[in-house]
């Protein structure tokens, strides 16, 4: 890379932010929140859109996972791994 190249850099770095540090903070947490709006808003967007499939899928989630540590019978200890029972 060249010395002018290199300099050009050096000067760009030494300016000052057009906007003080509080703004600049606050305009990130609001790009953040809206981001993080935008995805909620699509995943309830997905649900609501297949909800015929969202529902029962969910359903079986919670079954399946209320359920897990019952499969391997009584025991001292509750199965966390899935491993066959016997």
């Amino acid at each position: 890379m060249s010395q002018s190249a290199e300099a050009g850099w050096s000067r760009a770095e030494s300016r000052q932010s057009p906007l003080p540090e509080p703004a600049r903070r606050l305009a990130a947490g609001s790009a953040l929140v809206l981001l993080l709006s935008g995805v909620v808003s699509l995943i309830v967007w997905f649900c609501v859109t297949f909800q015929a499939v969202v529902t029962p899928v969910l359903l079986a989630l919670l079954g399946a996972a209320l359920l897990g540590p019952l499969s391997c019978g009584p025991r001292r200890r509750v199965c966390v791994a899935p491993r066959p029972c016997g």
